[in-house]
């Protein structure tokens, strides 16, 4: 097919490399030179790619300056200043602002090469935004040229997705993966669609032939996302880790705490390289500093319960805790190694604490096995859960707000009785899109049981997405909207979402949970099984 994305017309080669070099910081020099390389070869897919976005970013003109960082804020492990930059602005779909001068050029380029299928599928990408039907025209005149011409049944798929068809979305980026299997892109959003068991293989397969490109990374992060257990999870991890050892991005410094959670117990000289490396490439994220000073003290905390020197130990341990952002675990279970030496019960009461306040099936049973030596049934463990959970607990304030689709009003003293998850959310909510399977998931599983979820949609601008969304995303729970649009703010101090609130039968608020793998998620069950025993 004509949708290549090399070309051996050297014109066409360098002038693409020099636009891919500029296409950050020159955007009006990189469409120039993108134009040169299509002039050269109209079937290099990539240029088209390049064309079109450095175009929309040349007419929307320069980013607004950044505001300078407070000299007085916070600084890493090396004495550099932590800084978050503003987001970039997003680019829209189609030609943006660049529309009409996107139309003219590949008007013209097509009065000169009529039959070229690559030159249609830019003008259909180009006109998305201002005339879908056009552009899907375009697409499928695109098709009708080579019916392998990936990228068009890709943009096909886009159009579908816009338009919540997901049969259809499915239906195009299979045919995309039909007409050719080496397209990375079209593999990476067909995974999307195809069942979770059977991605691994397609996604691995894009990290092995293209070891070190975005497309790549993309696969990788999918797989971190398709890995059902922490020794599925480190390989994937690893791999990050090895061949993309410097990356700046939000997305790879995330992931580099998920390596560093996975290995701090259990292999800490890795951990502890992960956040030397990383106090240094992630400088804009506040988490690695104190990741960093963790492992460096539970690492030496661990050389001295390894020489049974468990006074020395447990005088350390007390030192330090686990950051919010890592895996208590480790530390825990350590810490209870250290305090349990000669005192079984001191032992017992370090895990209690740590079992109530985040229930893990490592922890439950490291917890049960350590009452068993005092003698203590399993009864009497989870009692001693509950009334250290509960100690503290207090009444979550109610509300009374109507149902997305019937319109009733529905009270949470009405559900007196359940154990309910107050989700707060948003539909252009990314990371609420991400955890509501897992939520729904915990629904299947535990609705007959006697639990309930309310999601309450902070944006009331959003209302009349709510409903659709939830759909799209196959949620089944109970979707509620807020009565003023600072309703949420002012009576529960929501400052974002997702937050969530998960209360026992008596309407007290147990948990906080945090929800957005499988790790989580499993914990947050644990959590409701907790709360339907009482």
């Amino acid at each position: 097919g004509q949708g290549r994305r090399e070309t051996t017309v050297v014109a066409a080669r360098e002038a693409f490399a020099k636009a891919e070099a500029l296409k950050s910081t020159d955007p009006e020099r990189a469409a120039a030179l993108y134009r040169a390389s299509i002039d050269s070869d109209p079937g290099l897919v990539p240029a088209h790619d390049g064309f079109i976005l450095a175009m929309k970013r040349w007419k929307m003109g320069p980013e607004p300056p950044e505001p300078p960082p407070d000299p007085k804020g916070p600084r890493n492990g090396k004495g550099v200043l932590i800084y978050f930059a503003p987001k970039t602005r997003a680019i829209p779909l189609g030609g943006g602002a660049a529309s009409a001068e996107l139309k003219a050029a590949y008007t013209a380029w097509l009065a000169a090469a009529p039959s070229s299928p690559a030159l249609h599928w830019g003008l259909g990408v180009s006109t998305l935004n201002v005339d879908r039907a056009a552009a899907e025209a375009e697409f499928r005149t695109a098709l009708s040229l080579d019916p392998h011409f990936s990228p068009a049944y890709r943009s096909l798929a886009l159009l579908a997705q816009l338009n919540r068809d997901t049969t259809a979305r499915a239906e195009f980026l299979k045919q995309a993966v039909d007409a050719d299997p080496t397209d990375d892109q079209s593999v990476l959003e067909y995974s999307e669609v195809i069942p979770e068991a059977a991605r691994a293989s397609m996604l691995w397969t894009v990290v092995n032939r293209s070891t070190g490109t975005t497309e790549a990374y993309s696969a990788l992060l999918k797989l971190s996302s398709v890995a059902a257990s922490p020794a599925e999870k480190l390989p994937v991890y690893r791999r990050m880790w090895t061949d993309f050892p410097s990356l700046q991005s939000y997305s790879h410094c995330w992931s580099m705490k998920t390596l560093f959670t996975l290995t701090t117990g259990a292999d800490p000289a890795t951990a502890l390289a992960v956040a030397r490396r990383f106090d240094d490439v992630c400088v804009g994220d506040p988490d690695w500093p104190d990741l960093l000073a963790y492992q460096l003290k539970f690492n030496d905390a661990k050389a001295l319960v390894d020489a049974r020197d468990f006074a020395k130990a447990r005088a350390a341990l007390a030192t330090f805790a686990p950051p919010r952002s890592t895996d208590g675990v480790p530390y825990y279970l350590l810490r209870a190694d250290a305090e349990g030496a000669g005192n079984p019960a001191a032992g017992y009461a370090s895990l209690l604490s740590a079992a109530a306040k985040e229930p893990r099936d490592v922890l439950n049973k490291a917890l049960v096995a350590a009452g068993e030596k005092l003698g203590k049934s399993v009864a009497q463990v989870d009692d001693e859960v509950w009334s250290t959970l509960t100690a503290a607990a207090k009444p979550f304030k109610t509300f009374s707000l109507a149902r997305y689709d019937t319109g009733e009003k529905i009270s949470l003293e009405s559900l007196k009785g359940k154990v309910v998850l107050v989700n707060f959310w948003f539909p252009t909510c990314g990371p609420c899109m991400n955890e509501f399977p897992y939520i729904q998931q915990a629904y299947d599983k535990y609705k007959a049981k006697g639990f309930e979820i309310i999601a309450v949609n902070i944006v009331s601008s959003e209302d009349g997405q709510a409903l659709p969304t939830m759909k799209e995303k196959k949620v089944n729970f109970i979707g509620v909207k807020m009565p003023d649009p600072e309703f949420a703010a002012r009576e529960y101090r929501i400052a974002g979402a997702p937050t969530h609130f998960l209360l026992d039968k008596q309407g007290r608020v147990i948990y906080k949970p945090a929800i957005h793998d499988r790790e989580t998620a499993r914990t947050f069950e644990l959590e409701i099984e907790l709360l339907l025993k009482r």
